[in-house]
């Protein structure tokens, strides 16, 4: 068979393909509606510049995500996935356009801003819980809006003695030799790591520190030095005002939404700021909106 045939041939196939096709009519879909579900961009706390340069999230600064539908409600009560804790990370899972993303590959707060928009889109923008004034301890409703905490324009300034580099890594002094540190911002995989190890050794009666567990795991090098088995033992050493230093800084620096707002108590009319409680409540069906 020539070429010149061949193409004939697979072109009068397409079109027969065409042809068989069924056409959606006005009776499959009598709505008027696009049955592709709905999906929006959010912006990434991190713009995407604390992951490794070889993550799929280096330099993303924005995620896709689907609008919730009553599969994910269906989801969220599955009582295998509440009971492991993962019942989140399979939400995000769903929801993600781009598969390839690994949930525990992501930072805190982005992994929070996504929950946050997808929280919106299936249940609305408020939140209410119970807060008791600071002033006249009267319990009162906080209706706390999500929306303002997605919309506000965190601005991150570093404290005047810490510097960045290119890599994303945060380097400042402590006191002891004027040693210089640097230390990067450990992703969700890396935290849930350090609790299993913490829950091994409980498990097994083993000795150890949680502290320096994290000062390993977010400490990229101490006076030059990168090598882990000398870095572990100068943290088994390292003065407690030091240690402080490094958590206060690693906090400081960390990427993060705005998650305070002030209410004014309906008793006494004292301002009052509260932190949003976040927690799979926020997802459950019954939740109190507005």
């Amino acid at each position: 068979m020539t070429r010149r045939n061949s193409r004939r041939i697979n072109s009068e196939q397409e079109e027969i393909k065409q042809i068989k096709k069924p056409r959606q009519t006005s009776e499959d879909n009598p709505f008027g509606l696009s049955f592709v579900v709905a999906t929006e961009v959010v912006e990434l706390p991190s713009k995407g510049k604390y992951y490794d340069q070889e993550s799929s999230l280096y330099g993303i600064s924005e995620l896709e995500i689907k609008h919730m539908t009553a599969k994910e409600e269906d989801l969220l009560v599955n009582e295998n996935y509440i009971k492991k804790g993962t019942v989140l990370d399979k939400l995000l899972e769903c929801l993600l356009v781009d598969k390839s993303i690994k949930i525990t590959d992501l930072i805190a707060d982005d992994k929070y801003a996504l929950l946050t928009s997808a929280r919106i889109t299936g249940y609305g923008p408020g939140y209410i819980f119970k807060a008791k004034c600071s002033s006249c301890s009267t319990e009162f409703d906080f209706d706390f809006d999500l929306q303002a905490m997605l919309d506000a324009d965190v601005v991150q300034e570093l404290p005047e003695d810490v510097t960045e580099t290119d890599e994303g890594i945060f380097e400042f002094q402590i006191e002891t030799k004027d040693l210089t540190v640097g230390i990067r911002i450990l992703t969700l995989e890396e935290i849930n790591y350090m609790s299993q190890q913490a829950e091994r050794r409980k498990e097994l009666n083993i000795s150890g520190s949680e502290t320096v567990d994290f000062l390993n795991m977010i400490v990229d090098h101490v006076g030059g030095y990168s090598d882990r088995a000398i870095l572990s033992k100068l943290f088994e050493v390292l003065p407690i005002k030091d240690v402080r230093r490094i958590r206060k800084i690693y906090k400081a620096v960390s990427p993060s939404l705005n998650q305070k707002q002030t209410r004014t108590c309906p008793s006494c009319s004292a301002p009052n700021e509260r932190e949003v409680p976040f927690s799979l409540g926020w997802f459950w069906p019954d939740a109190r909106v507005y």
